[in-house]
């Protein structure tokens, strides 16, 4: 990903990682919530290595409450995408994602 991202900057292109979503389907066991938070801990550090390019690192949302990934989307009942569950509470993908943020490097001013 990261090489893919140095690839467009390169070509005078920015990067913009958005609608971001991992799909954990039932049963989301805590193996599948680790791999789904490395996941959306990878993608977020690739960005972050080209700071000029990749500019914007969103997710689709922040709760399973509110997913698209519904019906004929999703193989089984529910697919548990985003970094927060149905209920709000942190997922490994929110602590990932927070963990990676502050172990950044800040860029120069």
């Amino acid at each position: 990903m990261a090489s893919t991202i140095a690839r467009y900057g390169a070509l005078g292109l920015q990067v913009h990682i958005t609608e971001l979503d991992v799909k954990c389907p039932d049963p989301c066991t805590d193996d599948a919530l680790q791999a789904q938070a490395q996941v959306y801990a990878d993608i977020l550090r690739a960005c972050l290595q080209h700071p000029k390019v990749c500019t914007s690192f969103e997710s689709w949302g922040f709760t399973d409450a509110n997913t698209w990934l519904v019906g004929d989307r999703c193989p089984t009942t529910k697919c548990h995408p985003l970094p927060f569950d149905e209920q709000y509470a942190v997922k490994p993908a929110a602590r990932q994602i927070l963990s990676v943020l502050q172990q950044a490097e800040r860029p120069a001013k």
